[in-house]
């Protein structure tokens, strides 16, 4: 039940949850909205100390109710319309088989000096006089920061659902190499994007406060002729 409270945590504090809750990237996949308030996650999670990797996946049925299914190497375990809310920053409160539970779970965030390769969140869990720590390893989608995020040069693409923070750029502008180009906002989580290239402005293919979808074209840049 551990994994499964850590996951309802983790997509909970990312959503209405009191406006001082702290906030993470350290998901593995953004959400899959079917319609509604339905949609499903996948959290993936390690048990320190422990060369134990799990991933559980929670569909949210309707406003705070949550079918949670936890996969490990035993085998999967389900848990059916599990209602769950945060009462405060680290307090969980779970219902399971008409039994109440509130939670303690305190995030301990990497270092920002820490390499991405290695950042890792940990959820510092109390249950019942059992302290249980886990970790969530970064995301592919983090990791892959550092990296190209286009198909071809000067094509700057969304590296993930995001919601657009701002556009720093019109077409017709000249940018240099490592410029700013657009905000993004993902996850709680505002990303810079950078030019990677230097040239003009040729595309804007998005604007300010509009979502986009993983892999749409937000800016194409002209390259200069060598």
């Amino acid at each position: 039940m551990v994994l499964a409270q850590a996951a309802l945590y983790i997509i909970l504090r990312e959503q209405d949850s009191p406006s001082d809750t702290e906030h993470t990237t350290w998901t593995s996949l953004t959400s899959r909205r079917f319609g509604g308030d339905v949609y499903q996650r996948t959290i993936q999670l390690e048990i320190e100390g422990l060369d134990t990797k799990t991933s559980v996946d929670v569909l949210q049925v309707t406003t705070g109710i949550f079918d949670v299914v936890v996969h490990t190497k035993a085998g999967s375990v389900t848990f059916s319309s599990i209602p769950a809310h945060l009462l405060d920053q680290h307090t969980l409160s779970t219902v399971v088989n008409n039994n109440s539970s509130r939670t303690t779970i305190v995030s301990q965030s990497p270092l920002s000096s820490t390499p991405v390769s290695s950042a890792m969140e940990r959820l510092h869990i109390f249950n019942g006089g059992i302290k249980t720590i886990l970790v969530l390893p970064p995301p592919k989608w983090l990791l892959s920061l550092g990296h190209d995020f286009t198909a071809a040069k000067g094509a700057l693409k969304a590296p993930m659902p995001s919601l657009i923070v701002e556009v720093k750029v019109q077409v017709g502008q000249r940018v240099e190499k490592g410029d700013a180009v657009v905000v993004i906002e993902s996850m709680k989580t505002e990303t810079v994007l950078r030019a990677d290239v230097t040239g003009t402005v040729k595309v804007v293919g998005c604007k300010n406060g509009e979502m986009v979808e993983e892999g749409r074209e937000l800016v194409e840049i002209e390259v200069d002729e060598p």
